[in-house]
């Protein structure tokens, strides 16, 4: 038993896992990025640790901590992403703190920044415009716009179009 788990925790893979015709992405535990293609290594790795972006990095998936001026991630984010522009377009789990912060598929956790976007979202949104298909938390900002909602609204302007007031100012919510 021990043996499993230390194969497992040091990136051994099982004979059964070494023939499956399922292709697995590269790992690297950091990435430094001065503008994609310029950067090691390749956007096709996945990130477990740390990716550094001076202008704009890129990578397959990330977890752990970005720090970028514009960061990609083309497959799923779990961690902390600081910088000016993050975007995601798998599942993202964590933080993002940014200028514009963009997830096209589902993030948990909390998007602080002027503009906070997820297709489905389930946290803490704060900033100027936070914006969301659906969204299952709280939204604090300037404006919040959200097409579905389980949760509440504050700002000067709340909207929520599936509610039967779908624009209220300063509180607006639906349960």
């Amino acid at each position: 038993m021990v043996a499993v788990a230390c194969m497992t925790t040091c990136g051994v893979r099982a004979e059964s896992e070494e023939r499956s015709d399922t292709p697995r992405n590269k790992m690297t535990p950091f990435m430094l990025g001065l503008v994609n293609p310029v950067q090691v290594p390749s956007d096709t790795y996945d990130v477990y640790g740390m990716r550094i972006g001076l202008l704009y990095a890129q990578s397959h998936a990330m977890f752990g901590i970005d720090v970028s001026t514009v960061g990609m991630t083309t497959g799923d984010m779990l961690g902390v992403q600081l910088g000016l522009v993050h975007v995601v377009e798998g599942y993202g789990r964590g933080l993002q703190v940014g200028v514009a912060n963009i997830s096209f598929d589902r993030f948990a956790g909390m998007q602080v920044g002027g503009f906070n976007y997820a297709n489905q979202f389930q946290g803490l949104q704060v900033g100027i415009f936070n914006s969301a298909t659906f969204i299952k938390g709280l939204q604090i900002g300037v404006i919040n716009f959200a097409e579905r909602m389980i949760g509440v609204q504050i700002g000067v302007v709340n909207v929520i179009e599936t509610n039967d007031m779908p624009f209220l100012p300063i509180l607006n919510g639906y349960f």
